[in-house]
């Protein structure tokens, strides 16, 4: 396990990354660039919450993207989801099908 895990599911991200059923929370800075975020296949993580939070302060400057595992829909779209409101925080869960994001 390195410093950017631990057993909480806790992860903090600086560069584009595949979320994980074990992961909960993801700390994510964009401070050193903008990156991607990959969800899981939604049928495989129904009903769990993920939180995203930005502790860099940088989305405005360097955006976030979370991307769709598939031909899913976030937030009945089909397309990725870009953030740019710094320091902000989201919870996305999956109904099994589809990505929700509050």
């Amino acid at each position: 396990m390195s410093y950017t895990e631990s057993p909480m599911g806790q992860v903090v991200k600086t560069a584009n990354y595949t979320i994980k059923a074990s992961d909960r929370v993801i700390l994510v800075s964009t401070s050193g660039g903008a990156f991607t975020l990959t969800l899981p296949d939604p049928a495989t993580v129904r009903g769990i919450l993920f939180r995203i939070i930005d502790t860099g302060g940088a989305l405005q400057a360097n955006n976030l993207t979370v991307a769709r595992f598939a031909a899913e829909m976030i937030e009945g779209l089909a397309a990725s989801k870009i953030f740019q409101t710094n320091y902000g925080g989201w919870d996305i869960t999956s109904d099994g099908t589809n990505w929700w994001i509050k």
